[in-house]
């Protein structure tokens, strides 16, 4: 049985090698005692298996006292707790990302960035109205377009497609409620008929410096309904919502267990790039475009999160985030940022899922 070293050397001189994590079925060496005891963990009620599962392997053990563990994968928290992260430890969040995390401030974030560079540099997010503080101007917009038009509501905060709804009336629209409107892009890429979106996987280890990466594989996520244009076909959520959490209770959801074909209703971000190349698209051409939306998108809540970490944490290796993209693509295959998760789902379950999010994980443990 071949065993993979539980040290991993490091690339520059004089620094000490790191932990070596590991995916499902790789098996790895034991660590002398001494440091197998430092091995500890800060589990949540919100840590997923695939993050559990990889610490065990390499042996760390769970604890619940505040100032031995090393690791903690939970939810986000408010900036001032962050004070009591030990220069040691480490937690899977920065203060402050909700800035592009929740709904309303993604789109503040990004028209301050659009007034300062243009519209040609921030020009990949659908127009959006916060309500009820915006409802005069967004009454306006619908008076002036008239006619046929369709929008988007989704709470300000909410995920898993909580609340969202696609409408074309006015009356349609809370008054009172604080919830985002945006203009629904309804000239969507479509695959076999129908719609769909992409979740990708990025990866903050550092804001200052500021270092992005972003990951090779993600989800294809499909509507469970052919894409239609009509008004009439609005309130079906199956057409026009691409989120898993709502299309897998359609009785027409097909599951996919393999991230290398095309099939069913969720696919591998790479079983979509050879789809794609079969037909003729520049792939690469495209995954670059996705990347730099994706870095301006982070570099409008950079300025706030390094004033949180310098104002709450002790050390700035103390903390590193996951972030889920929401991208779109329009017909002509310009990607649109429709929302950001600063807790993306990693829950896994299908052979898919295990497969993608678990190599994934393990990359960020070792990267950590």
């Amino acid at each position: 049985e071949v065993l993979s070293p539980a040290l991993t050397p490091s690339c520059f001189p004089n620094c000490e090698p790191t932990i070596h994590f590991a995916v499902e079925g790789e098996q790895i060496a034991k660590l002398p005692a001494s440091l197998q005891r430092l091995l500890k963990w800060k589990m949540s009620s919100t840590t997923p298996n695939v993050i559990k599962n990889c610490l065990a392997r390499t042996g760390f053990t769970v604890t619940k006292r505040s100032d031995d563990w090393l690791g903690s994968w939970g939810k986000h928290m408010n900036p001032t707790a962050f004070r009591a992260i030990l220069g040691h430890q480490k937690i899977n969040h920065f203060p402050g990302t909700f800035e592009i995390g929740r709904k309303d401030k993604l789109w503040r974030s990004l028209v301050r960035m659009q007034c300062r560079f243009g519209k040609k540099e921030y020009d990949f997010f659908p127009h959006t109205f916060v309500l009820p503080n915006d409802s005069r101007a967004l009454k306006q917009e619908f008076e002036r377009l008239s006619g046929k038009q369709k929008w988007i509501i989704k709470p300000p905060a909410s995920a898993r497609g909580i609340g969202i709804r696609v409408i074309g009336k006015w009356s349609q629209v809370p008054k009172r409620k604080p919830v985002v409107v945006q203009k629904y892009l309804d000239r969507p890429y479509l695959v076999n008929g129908s719609k769909f979106d992409l979740r990708v996987y990025v990866y903050v280890s550092s804001y200052d410096p500021l270092r992005i990466y972003v990951y090779e594989d993600g989800l294809t996520r499909f509507a469970t309904r052919k894409y239609s244009a009509s008004a009439k076909s609005l309130s079906n959520r199956f057409i026009h919502l691409t989120n898993y959490s709502i299309n897998k209770k359609n009785s027409a959801f097909t599951p996919n267990s393999d991230e290398t074909v095309c099939q069913g209703h969720k696919w591998g971000l790479k079983a979509l790039w050879n789809y794609l190349k079969a037909d003729g698209i520049d792939v690469d051409c495209l995954w670059e475009s996705i990347k730099d939306v994706i870095v301006k998108t982070i570099i409008s809540g950079e300025a706030p999160v390094n004033s949180l970490m310098k104002t709450y944490v002790r050390r700035k290796w103390c903390c590193h985030e996951l972030f889920g993209f929401d991208v779109m693509l329009d017909r002509n295959l310009k990607p649109w940022v429709l929302e950001v998760n600063i807790s993306p789902s990693l829950h896994s379950t299908s052979r898919l899922d295990k497969n993608i999010k678990g190599q994934m994980v393990r990359d960020i443990l070792n990267m950590t």
